[in-house]
């Protein structure tokens, strides 16, 4: 009851849970919006993103909450918008949050024809097979077997968006690829 909660802890503790509660609902509704506006848009065809210059921002982004090389060749570019940080953020992000404590992430790209193959790799336990099915569309989603958060399933519509498809490998960590037109 919370009549016996407030004798037992101090008033000024359960405001600021309470303000830190309220505060993570709103940021994550900022994300969900944030994200409904990124895989809802209409990309166009005209768009050019430079790949180099976008993924040394989302890395920097990143803080220093891991190591991550980067190996993106300059000047290589992808028919896409500014939507495709949002995919590589939570991309990055996925990675820093699962791959375990002091993780080595990688993000890299080449050139494969009229596409562009971008990565992020990491040395963590990889990705639940689970997982990878039910973002992937192989299998339905059950109750209580799909994660519960959002970044993968962005990631994927916002790359399908501009023509791009995704694919995931578990091999020594995890490894999701990006396969976008090329400029």
């Amino acid at each position: 009851m919370l009549a016996d909660k407030i004798e037992d802890e101090d008033l000024a503790d359960i405001a600021r849970k309470l303000r830190g509660n309220a505060e993570g609902v709103a940021g994550f509704n900022d994300t969900l919006k944030d994200d409904q506006e990124a895989v809802e848009h209409d990309p166009g065809t005209d768009s050019v993103v430079a790949l180099d210059a976008l993924v040394e921002r989302v890395v920097a982004e990143a803080g220093g909450a891991a190591t991550v090389e980067v190996d993106v060749p300059d000047g290589l570019a992808v028919r896409a918008d500014d939507h495709l940080e949002t995919a590589l953020s939570h991309h990055v992000a996925n990675s820093v949050e699962y791959a375990g404590e002091d993780p080595d992430i990688t993000v890299s790209a080449r050139q494969e024809g009229n596409h562009v193959v971008c990565t992020v790799a990491d040395d963590g336990p990889g990705i639940p097979a689970i997982e990878r099915e039910v973002v992937l569309g192989e299998r339905d989603i059950a109750r209580l077997e799909h994660g519960t958060g959002l970044g993968l399933w962005t990631v994927r519509a916002i790359t399908e968006s501009y023509g791009g498809e995704m694919s995931t490998r578990s091999e020594d960590g995890a490894a999701v690829d990006l396969r976008l037109p090329a400029a």
